[in-house]
């Protein structure tokens, strides 16, 4: 007669322990990584802001979420969304870093101006969350 005796589950592996009457025996199952978190950002809203002679390059802020997953489910990639402004003023790294892509100086955002766009973090299996982020154009230079 052979009895589970224990289950430890993790995020990534599965360890069941049978017993007989006569000898223990370990068995190791390696479950594969399962997409069963989705990221989520901390904060939900972000407030930047940024100079009106800001060059193109220059960091504006960082977004951040995490995700619960391991393994390339838990990595995330970020992307921004800005269809409502008339150009793309601003870029988002794999790290969440927003930078200026497009100078304030001659566009339509001038002083004290403000753009509400969307950061979108995904992960690897397709599950994502969405954040808000104001980027308030200033007249000073920083």
């Amino acid at each position: 007669k052979i009895e589970l005796t224990q289950i430890l589950k993790s995020e990534t592996s599965t360890c069941c322990f049978l017993t007989n009457q006569a000898t223990e025996i370990y068995l190791l199952h390696l479950a594969a990584d399962s997409n069963d978190n989705t990221p989520i950002f901390s904060p939900a809203s972000y407030t930047f802001y940024v100079s009106y002679y800001a060059a193109a390059g220059t960091n504006i802020g960082s977004v951040s979420a995490t995700d619960a997953d391991t393994g390339s489910f838990g990595t995330i990639t970020y992307t921004i969304d800005q269809t409502t402004l008339s150009v793309e003023h601003f870029a988002i790294d794999n790290n969440g870093l927003i930078t200026v892509k497009t100078t304030p100086t001659g566009s339509v955002m001038g002083y004290a101006t403000s753009a509400t766009i969307t950061s979108t973090a995904t992960d690897l299996g397709g599950l994502s969350d969405t954040a808000t982020v104001l980027i308030v154009v200033s007249g000073k230079k920083y």
